[in-house]
């Protein structure tokens, strides 16, 4: 560390100033007297007196040296903020090392690290009065207010002792402060959301979760709606490759196509067919001439190999009619039965009509399908799917909503 040892203009106590940092205003452990570093070799007294604050500070020293996303990094000082005209106040922790200044604000146990960002090196277009567009966010205006300092301490990267007006533009977790001081062109800081854990890696101490959920300017925000949706098209590109296109997805295959004419109280047996598949599934299709009528058709499948039988039922009706001069209609005269899980073999269905009163025999046409397409399966896999990323939509839009309830600027109409 290459340092200097200065003395205060006021009370002449030692002050010991690391020169390795960019430093703009130092400030005097005894006195409080903070001067500006015009020189290595020269300290200037201001007329620059903040009154004090009870604000309690997160407990992280002057001096600690630190590893914060892969950089060194020195605490030089920190200061203590409020708005002007509102009970609100913040500190911020100023980390630097010989290429880069950092400021670590904290809002009641909710931090983000923020940046200067020097001419020219960034490119902000303003799209109107309240929005700003930078590395492809759009950034959207969520406070405006001038700046209190109550409290200084350390070597200060930034001349504080000037009335500044901010303003403060979120794209969570990120971001934009613009500071504006009389006679000086604007300064533009950059930040993100730091999170507790990052921190207590940092500095290897405990740090304690914030008081409330950051909903403020910036938000923790691990997972984006957007990112669900992504996800989701993911998935669906892989449930519909195994349902169309991959080999692993068996094709239907039509295994009997039979038509009956049933008498009442007889058994008829179907053409033997057989299943290839390692355990298929088998589509009944039942179908029959009915006008305002019913019938019911008793199955037995029957595994000619070892006799095993599965037995359903399978009912039709259909009713059709004119009322006030509208026709209307109920019931089928076509039904479906699948029964899953069947071994290879050859099967063979007998049938037993059930057949209403004063009629004697029924008309049935049987197909039989090997391993149809579940659509039934498929339709409830994307419903289930979509309602992840519908979800995280509606958590996230309660979440914008609660974290613009405090700002001027608000895009939402609280009904109030």
């Amino acid at each position: 560390m290459s340092g200097m040892l200065q003395y205060c203009p006021k009370c002449n106590s030692a002050i010991n100033i690391d020169l390795s940092v960019e430093t703009v205003m130092v400030v005097c452990d005894s006195c409080r007297e903070t001067s500006i570093k015009k020189t290595d070799t020269n300290l200037k007294p201001i007329s620059f007196d903040p009154p004090g604050s009870n604000y309690k500070l997160p407990k992280i020293t002057i001096g600690e040296k630190i590893i914060l996303r892969e950089e060194e990094l020195t605490v030089t000082g920190y200061a203590i903020f409020k708005e002007r005209g509102k009970p609100y106040s913040w500190s911020e922790f100023y980390l630097s090392n010989a290429q880069h200044v950092y400021s670590l604000a904290e809002f009641k146990g909710g931090y983000s690290l923020l940046k200067s960002l020097a001419l020219p090196s960034y490119n902000i277009s303003e799209v109107n009065a309240s929005t700003l567009r930078y590395e492809n966010r759009t950034y959207k205006l969520f406070n405006q207010y001038t700046i209190e300092v109550k409290e200084v301490c350390g070597q200060i990267p930034f001349d504080l002792s000037q009335t500044r007006a901010a303003m403060d533009y979120v794209c969570p977790p990120y971001i934009l402060v613009v500071n504006k001081s009389p006679n000086k062109p604007a300064e533009y800081f950059e930040g993100d959301y730091i999170s507790i854990s990052e921190l207590e890696a940092a500095f290897g101490k405990y740090f304690p979760p914030p008081e409330v959920t950051p909903m403020g300017k910036v938000l923790i925000r691990s997972f984006r709606p957007s990112d669900a949706w992504k996800w989701f098209a993911i998935f669906m590109v892989i449930v519909l490759t195994l349902f169309f296109v991959s080999p692993i997805a068996s094709l239907p295959q039509e295994k009997l196509n039979q038509v009956f004419t049933l008498k009442k109280g007889q058994t008829s047996i179907s053409e033997s067919f057989e299943l290839t598949g390692h355990m298929s599934s088998l589509k009944i299709e039942t179908g029959s001439y009915l006008f305002n009528s019913w019938v019911g058709f008793d199955f037995t499948l029957v595994n000619e190999k070892t006799n095993e039988e599965v037995f359903f039922y399978s009912g039709l009706e259909y009713y059709a009619g004119i009322e006030d001069g509208e026709s209307w209609s109920e019931g089928s005269e076509t039904g479906d039965e699948i029964i899953s899980s069947l071994p290879p073999g050859k099967y063979h269905l007998a049938i037993t009509p059930d057949i209403p009163a004063g009629k004697e025999e029924a008309f049935l046409r049987l197909i039989t399908t090997e391993d149809p397409k579940p659509w039934g399966n498929l339709i409830g896999i994307i419903l289930m799917a979509i309602i992840w990323p519908v979800a995280f939509y509606l958590i996230e839009k309660q979440i914008d909503r609660n974290r613009w309830y405090n700002s001027d600027y608000s895009p939402y109409n609280y009904g109030e």
